[in-house]
Formats: structure tokens, sequence, C-alpha cells
């Protein structure tokens, strides 16, 4: 499970050239897009709900220990 939908993502490697080039696509991304839509997109699939993401965090962390 995850917080956000893919389209609201943008991963990187964690090295300089990697995180820069995700930084100007997340703002290139941030210009294209309507804020309503993508907080519709996000309450309406239940998918970012705050009540669930401290156990999330719990089980996700015990998964890496």
């Amino acid at each position: 499970m995850q917080v956000l939908p893919d389209g609201m993502v943008v991963l990187a490697e964690p090295n300089p050239d990697s995180l820069l080039a995700a930084l100007e696509e997340a703002v290139h991304l941030a210009h294209t897009v309507d804020p309503l839509l993508q907080h519709q997109q996000v309450s309406v699939s239940g998918v970012y709900m705050l009540s669930s993401l401290p156990p999330l965090t719990v089980s996700r962390t015990r998964a890496l220990l």
C-alpha cells in the first residue's frame, strides 16, 4: 500500500544527479496539474487517510528491521 498514487510521486536514486532530475520533474508536474482534481482523486480513492498512516509506518519500519 502506498500513500499517494503513482502520478503524484516522483522517485529518485540517492545521488545528486538523480535527485536533481526528479526535483526538476516534480516542479514541472506541479505546474501542469489541477490541485482540486488531485485532491478529489486522493480523497475519493481512500488512499490517503491520516488515520492509516501511523500503523502503516510502524508495520513498514518493523519489516525493515
